[in-house]
Parts: structure tokens; sequence; C-alpha cells
């Protein structure tokens, strides 16, 4: 009787740990939202908001969320190829242009200049970060 009490207690706190963490994950969607609504009318225009685009926009900065840049994006911009550039001041007029894509393997991949330098970093679907593929931290 008291395994049976132990495994639906267990069952319950692993239910309620789902549900919360549901919860956070709507929340950071909700953010992402705002968020993308809020650069695409600044950068854009209040006639670019749709709902196709925040939709791409609120994705990509739940992506960049995995390099810890979401927050520092100020601005984004529309390439001619469909593209979108995200732009996040660094110091004065020096600031980072970054795209950011899903690969079908999972990676997430976002490709920065800065100034005359480019850099490719990779957050790879198993949780390695690679800078130019070499993993951070490894020699």
């Amino acid at each position: 009787m008291k395994n049976h009490i132990r495994a639906c207690a267990f069952a319950v706190c692993l239910l309620c740990a789902a549900a919360f963490c549901l919860c956070l994950t709507g929340c950071t969607s909700s953010e992402n939202t705002s968020q993308a609504e809020t650069l695409i009318t600044t950068s854009l225009g209040e006639d670019s908001l749709n709902e196709d685009l925040v939709k791409i926009v609120a994705q990509d900065l739940a992506m960049l969320e995995k390099f810890s840049a979401a927050s520092s994006v100020e601005e984004l911009v529309l390439n001619d190829d469909g593209t979108i550039t995200y732009i996040a001041p660094i110091d004065g007029d020096l600031r980072d242009e970054m795209q950011v894509r899903k690969e079908s393997n999972g990676d997430i991949v976002l490709d920065i200049q800065e100034g005359d330098v480019y850099n490719e970093m990779t957050y790879t679907a198993s949780g390695k970060l690679l800078l130019n593929g070499k993993e951070m931290g490894s020699n």
C-alpha cells in the first residue's frame, strides 16, 4: 500500500512539474510575441505588423535566447531575399548584425557580422555551443 501511495505522489509531482514547464513555455512565448511586435513596429512601421511576420520573429527570438542574444536586439531589417537581420548595438557605431536559422538536424545557427568580422555560432541539438565549428571551451 505504501508503494502505491508513493507511486501516486510521484505521478502527481511529475504532472505538477510538467504543468509548470508548460506555463513557463507559454510565458516565454508571449514575451517573445510581445518583443516581436515591438521590434516590427519600431523597425518597419505598424503597417508591416502581420501574424506571419510576428510568428517568424517570435520564433527567431526564442532561438536567439539560446545564445543569450534576444534581449540585446533593438532593430530588425527585412532583406530582399526574405531573411531577417537582427541588429544589436555593441558600442558607439559598432553593432552585431545577426541572422538565425534552424537546420534540419535541429541545430540552431547564428550568423554574426560585426564590422568586418564574421562568425558563426551553432547551438547543436545535443546542447553544445560551437564557434566557427569549434566547441567553445575546447582547444
